[in-house]
């Protein structure tokens, strides 16, 4: 999760656009798919779905930024 943070941290301040940490995010959801279906005890699917809603949050506070910086 600590890779996250510094993800977020960069992703703001380079203003990375919002659609990278959303696709981040969708292949974090199709990741868990193939662990579930390879491995359905897997605790590492788990860790991907952390880090899936963390992405998803940080998009989102990408996306809102995008559209204040446009409208500004």
């Amino acid at each position: 999760q600590v890779a996250i943070g510094i993800y977020a941290l960069i992703a703001l301040f380079k203003r990375f656009p919002s659609r990278l940490s959303f696709g981040l995010a969708i292949a974090s959801l199709v990741s868990i798919i193939l662990i579930n279906v390879l491995n359905p005890y897997s605790t590492m699917a788990e860790h991907l779905a952390v880090y899936a809603f963390l992405l998803l949050v940080i998009g989102a506070v990408q996306l809102s930024l995008e559209l204040h910086r446009e409208q500004a």
